[in-house]
């Protein structure tokens, strides 16, 4: 690939992601007590490193989530917590 290919590759994936990450916004703002939305939001926070974002909708999604969906959740928010204090 030529660098105007990859650069333009990158702009869509930037575009992607930012409409991804306002798709989750609008599902929290319309359901704020759905688990799997705060979830989702969370993971999207957490995928870009945004460590304090992602902890606050992980742990929303740990107290709205089922018994059997709070481990998982859990794990996320240990390490989202353990980069927050690193960095």
């Amino acid at each position: 690939l030529d660098s105007l290919a990859v650069l333009e590759a990158i702009a869509t994936i930037s575009r992607d992601l930012d409409q991804w990450l306002e798709a989750r916004r609008e599902i929290v703002a319309r359901f704020p007590d759905n688990g799997e939305a705060r979830f989702q939001l969370g993971k999207v926070y957490y995928d870009q490193k945004r460590w304090a974002e992602a902890v606050v909708q992980l742990e929303f999604s740990i107290e709205l989530s089922p018994p059997e969906d709070q481990y998982f959740i859990a794990n996320y928010l240990r390490q989202a917590n353990i980069e927050l204090e690193l960095n």
